[in-house]
């Protein structure tokens, strides 16, 4: 009888050791699994990012319909407007394919949607309004502004001339 509770006692033990020893390995096994799922979202993936409905600059502009209304958003009437996103067009507009590409298929953002923007900002708009109207990220926003008012590319047109007096 001795040695059946001595080997109950051992086998008792080593299952106590086996339990402690899984559960162990179970905890080292949720710690490496943690780290690499936030190394994984880190390593080249966005993870979940926001999808923004861009503007339509068409239909924003028939909302604005209003001479008042349109010189109220921008200081420029519309035609002035056109205009001036005419003569930048080809300096700020980015490739159709890299923008899409870049943007998991969603239209580049026009020469209209960043001068409207920067507009916006230059006349005192928040820049989360400005990012939420016209469907771009902030970072994006940021860049846009830098972009159109690039003083070394405006200074050579001569929609500008009037505006800026002399130096």
């Amino acid at each position: 009888m001795g040695k059946a509770s001595s080997y109950s006692r051992w086998r008792r033990r080593r299952r106590e050791e086996d339990d402690e020893e899984t559960a162990r390995h179970a905890a080292v096994a949720a710690v490496v699994l943690a780290v690499h799922r936030s190394f994984a979202k880190r390593k080249g993936s966005r993870g979940r990012t926001e999808r923004r409905q861009r503007m339509n600059w068409e239909f924003r502009k028939r909302n604005l319909k209003n001479k008042r209304r349109f010189m109220q958003r921008y200081r420029f009437d519309a035609p002035t407007f056109d205009m001036i996103a005419d003569t930048i067009r080809d300096d700020i507009e980015p490739d159709a394919t890299k923008s899409r590409n870049a943007s998991c298929g969603q239209a580049p953002i026009t020469a209209e949607i960043m001068l409207s923007a920067t507009l916006r900002w230059v006349s005192g708009g928040a820049y989360q309004d400005i990012i939420d109207l016209h469907g771009i990220g902030e970072s994006t926003f940021y860049a846009i502004v830098l972009k159109v008012s690039c003083r070394d590319r405006c200074c050579s047109h001569s929609w500008l001339s009037g505006v800026q007096g002399d130096e």
